[in-house]
């Protein structure tokens, strides 16, 4: 039987001023149960998107996916992305990035799995992807977009996750609890654009 599931994935960009969701954007797969649009926790240089939604990949929603970002070169998976795109994925959707220096970018973000977990992919025309990917903003700024797992990324070990949340993830904490933050810490759910 389907069940939902809370799908986290996090973007870290000190150059990213807002993200909205497009609304009616995500794709689920067929019989996959969603519980509405994403919600999104922006604290400082933080943004992370919680979607609940079943996990059963298929191939349409992976070629949905392709058709929006503009397929092979404008798609990043930094776990088993190995510079291609997706055979299947759980769903997608898609959200509005307002940078700080000027403009709009529309991001598309999708779930599948590598072997045992599942990773994240993200795309979009301005991407440029291949076994590392960057963005072009409509500013002309170029930003790498690289994958990390918050422990990574944080430095965090898993055990004092319980004791203590890092203020940049108090708001995703409050979200989904620190059983699940415990849990995504190990997995590359993490996107971080840098210059």
């Amino acid at each position: 039987m389907p069940t939902i599931r809370e799908n986290v994935v996090i973007l870290k960009a000190a150059e990213i001023e807002s993200v909205t969701v497009i609304p009616d954007s995500a794709v689920v797969s067929v019989g996959q149960p969603s519980d509405g649009a994403p919600r999104i926790n922006h604290h400082m240089d933080v943004i992370s998107v919680l979607f609940k939604a079943g996990r059963h990949k298929t191939r349409e929603v992976a070629e949905k996916f392709n058709d929006v970002t503009g397929g092979k070169g404008h798609e990043y998976a930094p776990q088993g992305g190995s510079g291609g795109t997706p055979r299947e994925l759980n769903f997608f959707f898609g959200i509005r990035v307002k940078w700080k220096s000027g403009g709009e970018t529309v991001l598309y973000l999708g779930q599948g799995s590598n072997g045992p977990r599942n990773n994240w992919w993200i795309g979009a025309p301005q991407i440029e992807a291949g076994d590392s990917a960057r963005i072009t903003l409509p500013s002309g700024q170029v930003l790498k977009i690289e994958g990390a797992s918050p422990e990574e990324d944080l430095g965090a070990p898993f055990d004092i996750l319980d004791k203590v949340v890092p203020d940049q993830f108090k708001g995703l904490a409050d979200l989904i609890g620190k059983p699940l933050l415990k849990e995504l810490f190990g997995q590359v759910n993490l996107f971080r654009f840098s210059t």
